[in-house]
């Protein structure tokens, strides 16, 4: 089975653990052009990478907003605002 990379927008308060996902894409330039120039004192924004099954693809770019992301050991950090 081919294995593709998708990533994560994530939200989360500095004065929280919980991530949130605010957006799915298959392209990581796309989630860079939302948090371009962010900053704040009370929220953070990440970009993860994550490797998936081609077949689990869809199922991850229909997933709705704002659920909690729960983490998983091989994802990898591509970048957070601060």
């Amino acid at each position: 089975m081919t294995k593709l990379f998708i990533y994560y927008l994530l939200y989360k308060l500095k004065d929280n653990h919980r991530l949130w996902i605010v957006k799915t894409s298959e392209s990581l330039f796309e989630l860079n052009k939302h948090i371009k120039n962010f900053s704040s004192k009370y929220e953070k924004y990440y970009i993860i990478e994550r490797e998936i099954n081609e077949n689990e693809v869809e199922k991850e770019l229909e997933r709705k907003q704002f659920l909690i992301y729960k983490t998983k050991k091989t994802d990898k950090l591509i970048t957070e605002t601060k």
